[in-house]
């Protein structure tokens, strides 16, 4: 048989009692108990102690689940005789916690009783200095948290345990107004309001310790006295002249522990410090966001600019070589990474001397012709810029542009040359626009930054490298943005399978570095178009930049095909066709591909395709992609010349 209530005589339960005698019998139970029905897990009856302890009427808990006021109760681990600890939800005031006994009144342990005390057996760790240190300790070793929610969890559980209250709030300033916003609480019924006004954050600008009795000066405190609690006591968070939030702390049934004022001095200082931390992580991490993302769009000019560009350090070794100077010196960028330059522009005994006159004079060199040698050992003329970048009156870097101007291809090149500075001053332009003042708006923050710091912080070596790479990134835009110049579009007679090949004979070497096999098949006597050679260059080196992009981490296909395409009632057109096997365009950027500022690239710019259909349309030409999950296909079409011959 299983246990009876108070050992009630047999008779009774097996009579079938009322409900009225039943509550005459539970009501005599001096502690607060529930009587509840297994099967649907709904309480059943309540006696009156159980009404007087939680607030609520009968009416309110009869027939609601057991787990809307224990939630901390399991009814399949229930042993007789065996006590446990659950949190007892009460009206407008905090959870409880308390003991609960289970008896079950019939065999099949359908019908349960839960007799509930206060939980006074279990010695809190609050109660003990010791264990009040060596919590407070515990905490310090968690170091530097990841983030505010990370932090709020540690304070919450670290406060509930000293104090022995879930009754716990944190308010951050608001900076657009004079409030406070509730940002993170652990009291179920939230007592205390979402928003605090300006008055009261003047109030509580130092610790103050609330009780009944007191004077009510802030809607925390009026609050706390409707709310029945023993006391209320906050302390700011961060600096007594500049509190940029609060803690709050009360309990509705226990007195403020003796360590209250030393434990919330306490956390005025860990919370403080540790916001501190995470606002400066986060200053730091947007900064150097914004500083890879100028580093990546400035990479993506120096990639993407048809001259050959070389970057040399102040001691004249060589930093990096975009890959226009790959193919027209036969180096791979990494072969000559700190290589002396005289070991790899070989040929110019005066290039040396003016490299050096412009790290020492900071000015700009222009040699108008000499000769240079490739890797192979052969000569070849060249033109070549010499631009220092310059940072607090010393040179950080020079930078070397060569222009190759062989005899044979002198025209074109004079062609391409303007194209070029063209298409540079489109880039150009739009980083000076984009770039520039988030770069400027970088250096101005990290000044204040380390205005506010004192003299011997940690943290002033790391600013004062970011704001020297800020610095350094203002000149070597001024450099590029100096050098550039608009030009005039020139259409001739182009042939177009020999375009495409020289574009795919330059970026050759950088495919076979990242494992790229590139195929290329032209229709033979192809017939020639009009158009302007440099910019339509542009065009195949953009779609094969970017299929080249897409597919540099696992290596791939390139396929290059041009054909004729005979069209009904229309100009014959010239297609050539760039299929990739990458990942493929994204559903959501298909339609949006074209437009200027729309990319897929992390760090990219957006403009790439936007000039390119530019430069397409303005050869009455069209241009489409075709894009599916393991590979995406660029179609150029551009019309064949009126009278224009058989390649």
């Amino acid at each position: 048989m299983m246990q009876k209530i108070f050992n009630l005589p047999d008779y009774l339960f097996g009579k079938n009692p009322t409900w009225p005698e039943i509550s005459a019998v539970f009501n005599l139970i001096p502690e607060a108990a529930l009587l509840l029905n297994r099967t649907n897990q709904e309480i059943s009856f309540a006696n009156s102690k159980f009404l007087e302890v939680t607030a609520f009427t009968l009416k309110e808990i009869a027939g609601r689940s057991y787990l809307d006021f224990l939630p901390g109760c399991d009814l399949n681990r229930l042993e007789v005789g065996q006590k446990f600890s659950s949190q007892l939800v009460r009206r407008h005031t905090a959870p409880k916690q308390v003991q609960i006994e289970p008896v079950f009144l019939d065999d099949a342990a359908n019908w349960i009783l839960l007799r509930i005390e206060s939980d006074t057996h279990t010695p809190c760790s609050f109660q003990r200095p010791e264990a009040q240190m060596e919590l407070l300790l515990d905490l310090v070793k968690q170091g530097d948290v990841v983030d505010e929610e990370k932090l709020y969890d540690l304070v919450f559980n670290a406060v509930s345990k000293l104090f022995g209250t879930n009754l716990i709030y944190i308010y951050r300033v608001d900076s657009t107004k004079p409030q406070a916003l509730r940002v993170a609480t652990t009291d179920l019924e939230e007592i205390f309001p979402p928003v605090l006004s300006s008055a009261d954050i003047i109030r509580l600008s130092e610790m103050v310790i609330w009780k009944p009795g007191r004077r009510v000066f802030t809607e925390l405190h009026r609050l706390g006295r409707i709310a029945g609690l023993k006391y209320v006591a906050s302390v700011p968070i961060g600096q007594k002249q500049a509190a940029f939030g609060l803690l709050v702390v009360g309990d509705a049934t226990k007195e403020p522990i003796p360590e209250i004022e030393k434990i919330l001095e306490f956390f005025h200082f860990y919370i403080g410090d540790q916001l501190q931390k995470l606002a400066l992580i986060e200053n730091l991490s947007s900064e150097n966001q914004r500083k890879e993302f100028s580093l990546s769009v400035l990479n993506n000019v120096l990639e993407h600019t048809e001259e050959s560009v070389v970057v040399l350090s102040p001691s004249l070794k060589v930093i990096q070589i975009n890959s226009v100077a790959e193919a027209l010196l036969g180096y791979a960028s990494s072969e000559v990474f700190g290589e002396e330059v005289e070991n790899v522009l070989i040929g110019s005994t005066g290039l040396i001397r003016t490299l050096e006159d412009a790290t020492q004079s900071l000015k700009s060199h222009t040699i108008a012709k000499v000769s240079l040698h490739r890797r192979d050992g052969s000569a070849f003329p060249v033109q070549i810029q010499v631009a220092p970048v310059v940072e607090n009156g010393q040179a950080k870097a020079v930078l070397v542009l060569i222009t190759d101007v062989s005899e044979e291809e002198k025209n074109r090149l004079r062609t391409e040359q303007l194209e070029n500075h063209a298409m540079l001053g489109e880039f150009t332009a739009v980083f000076a626009h984009e770039v520039r003042n988030p770069i400027n708006n970088i250096s101005t923050g990290l000044q204040l930054l380390a205005s506010k710091m004192e003299g011997e912080s940690a943290n002033l070596d790391l600013i004062e490298r970011a704001q020297s790479d800020c610095t350094r990134l203002n000149e070597l835009m001024e450099s590029v943005l100096a050098f550039s110049r608009p030009i005039e579009h020139k259409f001739q007679a182009v042939n177009v399978p020999d375009l495409v090949q020289r574009v795919l004979n330059r970026w050759h070497p950088r495919m076979m570095r990242v494992n790229i096999d590139m195929y290329f098949k032209a229709d033979e006597n192809l017939p020639l178009i009009n158009g302007d050679e440099r910019s339509l260059e542009r065009v195949f080196t953009n779609l094969i930049s970017n299929a080249v992009d897409v597919m540099r981490e696992k290596g791939g296909t390139l396929s290059v095909r041009a054909g004729l395409k005979e069209v009904s009632n229309q100009q014959p057109q010239i297609e050539v066709t760039i299929a990739d096997d990458g990942p493929g365009i994204p559903e959501g950027l298909k339609d949006r591909i074209f437009e200027p500022f729309v990319s897929n690239k992390p760090r990219g710019t957006g403009l790439g395709l936007a000039i390119t259909k530019q430069i397409v349309t303005t050869h009455c030409g069209a241009i489409y992609a075709n894009s599916f999950p393991g590979g995406t296909v660029f179609h150029v079409e551009l019309p064949v010349a009126i009278d224009g011959e058989r390649s």
